[in-house]
């Protein structure tokens, strides 16, 4: 069984947002062509799915503005087996040349419907309660994040894993490469952690807590959209962790997904 891969490409000019059931994949920027390709294991479902597709900006004249996104898998570079295969503004069998291509019409939502098949494994946001959390979130929601900010905060390695253990384990099971393996993960945890991180620790009122996937699962950045977890090693500045994760509550508390 091989992974599911995302592949979104956007040519110049064109600023998308991407969202799988409720998962944002991409919020792009509209002055490169860009091309995004990531692993969605751990976002899709047996059964029907929805990629929320808004085109927010693009220079409708200019040759180069499309938009198109594959889900599926590639068992080999020869062989790429599509779940899905949109191309906008198109919408169907590709254009031969960017002059036959009609014109953008911006802006654009579009929710677009794919089955995955049944036997594809269930993510483990799938089957939490559907909660309707505070914005401003509460102790058990920050709980998480302050975990984990303490462990890089010491330097503490086994912290740090423990902090993200549910994220392990659900790349080990869904995505299944070596990297992700336990020993492997800890192993990459142990070469980033090897000395303390000087943590920009947002306040309390300053974190945002956003229901996702019909609540099954919360979002959390700060307030004005930058990272809830800003943190920079003392002893390379070059090395830094940010990230605006993922709760999902699992075996009766909140834990960082992804």
């Amino acid at each position: 069984m091989g992974t599911y891969y995302l592949c979104i490409r956007h040519g110049l000019t064109v600023n998308a947002r991407v969202g799988l059931n409720g998962f944002l994949q991409e919020s792009g920027t509209s002055s490169t062509h860009r091309t995004v390709t990531t692993p969605v294991d751990r976002f899709i479902v047996p059964g029907e799915n929805v990629l929320d597709v808004e085109i927010l900006l693009a220079d409708t004249k200019h040759s180069g503005a499309y938009f198109e996104a594959f889900i599926g898998k590639y068992d080999s570079p020869e062989e790429r087996v599509a779940l899905f295969d949109w191309l906008y503004p198109d919408g169907g069998p590709r254009a031969t040349s960017t002059a036959d291509r009609p014109a953008l019409i911006v802006p654009m939502a579009r929710a677009v419907p794919f089955v995955v098949p049944p036997d594809h494994p269930r993510p483990v946001w799938l089957d939490a309660a559907k909660e309707n959390v505070p914005t401003d979130g509460s102790a058990e929601l920050r709980a998480p994040i302050r975990a984990l900010e303490d462990a890089l905060e010491a330097g503490n390695v086994d912290g740090v894993v423990n902090a993200l253990s549910l994220r392990s384990a659900e790349y080990t099971r869904m995505e299944r490469f070596e990297e992700t393996k336990p020993a492997a993960a800890r192993a990459a945890i142990a070469q980033n952690v090897r000395a303390p991180f000087k943590v920009d620790r947002a306040r309390d009122d300053d974190l945002v807590f956003t229901p996702i996937a019909s609540g099954r699962a919360v979002r959390v950045t700060r307030r004005g959209g930058g990272n809830a977890i800003d943190a920079i090693r003392t002893d390379d500045p070059e090395v830094t962790y940010q990230a605006s994760p993922l709760l999902v509550r699992h075996e009766g508390r909140y834990q960082l997904f992804s």
